[in-house]
């Protein structure tokens, strides 16, 4: 692999892989589909969640507006998320958040690469695959390499991944929250069901 691939994980925590007891996803008996084309989401998850110096507790925030495609043919995978769907539960901290993202001038975070193995369409066990491509926030690209899993899902494909993400690579300052400043490293979490569907480009 070469040199200038950036890995942005020491320690890749994929609990996804091995099951979730917060599985939230139908468990319908699947049937061998044999997927063709492309994949489609617009309402994936992704969730941040960062501890805080000086406090007790951690900073979480999430969005259910994650857009994403994928070509199991050509192992194709992209995915884009409005930053300004993310939500803490507390208005002014969505906006202090907003701010130290800059969303204004840079509103989506998005993902383009290829992953492999191939994906097998007789399995209906969750199969890990490693993708490889660019991530993008705060108007900051950087070679990501990440693992992650399918699984079968009759004519869907359920997708999870998780890894750390640190904002200082992105040139993004880290946030005082009443005077409780996060830590550097995020850890990320996406969730999403796709499916064949009409689909609009991500932006």
């Amino acid at each position: 692999m070469s040199k200038n691939i950036f890995v942005l994980t020491t320690s890749l925590l994929l609990t996804a892989c091995n099951g979730s007891e917060h599985e939230s996803y139908s468990h319908e008996t699947p049937v061998n589909y044999i997927h063709q084309g492309n994949l489609f989401t617009n309402s994936g998850s992704a969730e941040f969640t960062s501890q805080l110096i000086g406090a007790i507790g951690v900073f979480y925030g999430s969005s259910n507006n994650l857009n994403g495609k994928i070509d199991l043919q050509d192992n194709v995978i992209e995915f884009s998320l409005d930053l300004k769907t993310l939500k803490t539960g507390i208005a002014q901290r969505d906006q202090d958040m907003y701010n130290t993202l800059k969303v204004d001038r840079y509103p989506n975070a998005t993902f383009t690469g290829t992953f492999e193995p191939a994906y097998d369409h007789n399995s209906f066990e969750k199969q890990t695959v490693v993708a490889s491509g660019q991530f993008t926030i705060h108007g900051v690209t950087r070679d990501l390499v990440l693992e992650g899993c399918l699984q079968n899902k009759g004519s869907r494909v359920l997708l999870e991944a998780e890894w750390i993400l640190n904002i200082n690579d992105y040139k993004i300052e880290p946030p005082n929250l009443f005077l409780v400043r996060i830590f550097d490293e995020q850890e990320i979490r996406i969730k999403a069901i796709l499916e064949p569907q009409q689909y609009t480009s991500i932006p």
